[in-house]
């Protein structure tokens, strides 16, 4: 989720823990500790593109980190707050619970986390919510002023736990409506007589009605947008896998990177001037066409023999906008 997401959840968590004995200071560092697991976008520009991409919410999401952490950040909060009656014990267990809420909140997420990182590489994502989801946000952004706002710790705990509720209630409805949206598009395929082997849904930018969704053939993916309130929604178009334009990189790591980040679902295309790029297909595209840009593309530079480098491609807004107009 966006990190203005976390801190409002993490402040909830920190006053639905804590609030009783600290008053609003448990809202206060509930939105530090919340913060700690996207702290690793300052190294991402340490490594190379692809390596990057796996970094964020890998390692730094995982509950191995949050055990290791978690004693330190309750020695520092206990150093730094002397006059708050809480132990070093409170503190660490109150560290571990935001810790591990924030990073439970982004498997809900289509980036996913590292869960069991580095014992286990797969990343978890149940791919239920965007990364952000104002529907979300905002029911858990009121209850917490209402919170912070009250003076009876009663008050301020039970604000506390109806932000948190209604944040599970929401991502229950997202996971449920995801399985809904996810049966009528493969009603869907079989009406059109399209052939998959398996299907997958995937969140838009800004709500949970909104998804693009990815059926998977033996050759390539069949992708079609899909709303929660219209039936006449647009035809399913065909993205070729097209393995062998990267015929001479696929043994390449940085290339291994890349199919482990889109899990699978990715199409390379070859420009006219013979530069190869590697899409995304689950975040989707910008626009309807079927040659618009995808949202996570990136640039495989090289020649017949080796890979020089890979960039990420970012969106022209501008280019866009004149071109709609």
């Amino acid at each position: 989720m966006d990190i203005f997401t976390h801190v409002i959840l993490g402040s909830s968590i920190g006053g639905m823990i804590a609030a009783k004995k600290i008053g609003n200071k448990a809202f206060l560092w509930g939105a530090i500790v919340s913060v700690i697991p996207d702290l690793d976008v300052i190294i991402m520009p340490l490594f190379e593109t692809t390596k990057a991409m796996l970094v964020h919410r890998g390692f730094s999401h995982s509950i191995f980190f949050f055990l290791l952490i978690a004693p330190f950040l309750g020695m520092l909060i206990k150093r730094i707050d002397k006059n708050v009656v809480y132990s070093l014990a409170q503190w660490t267990s109150f560290s571990f619970f935001i810790l591990l809420s924030q990073s439970l909140l982004d498997v809900f997420t289509i980036y996913g986390t590292g869960f069991f990182e580095p014992f286990y590489d797969k990343r978890f994502a149940l791919s239920s919510i965007a990364v952000l989801d104002l529907f979300f946000t905002i029911p858990v952004l009121v209850a917490l002023i209402s919170a912070i706002r009250v003076k009876e710790w009663k008050l301020k705990k039970a604000y506390a736990w109806i932000g948190v509720f209604i944040s599970a209630l929401y991502l229950t409805f997202t996971f449920l409506n995801k399985l809904y949206v996810q049966s009528e598009f493969e009603d869907y395929l079989l009406a059109e007589d399209i052939r998959y082997e398996k299907t997958e849904i995937f969140p838009q930018v800004g709500s949970n009605f909104m998804w693009n969704c990815v059926a998977q053939d033996r050759d390539g993916f069949w992708l079609r947008n899909m709303s929660n309130f219209s039936k006449y929604n647009g035809e399913a178009q065909l993205y070729l896998r097209n393995d062998y334009y990267m015929f001479n990189y696929l043994n390449d790591k940085r290339i291994e990177n890349l199919q482990r980040f889109s899990r699978g679902y990715y199409s390379a295309i070859q420009q006219y001037d013979g530069s190869v790029y590697f899409r995304d297909l689950r975040y989707g595209k910008i626009g309807n066409d079927q040659d618009n840009q995808f949202v996570f593309t990136f640039k495989l530079i090289g020649d017949n023999d080796s890979l020089y480098r890979v960039e990420c491609v970012n969106i022209n807004f501008r280019e866009l906008y004149e071109e709609k107009k």
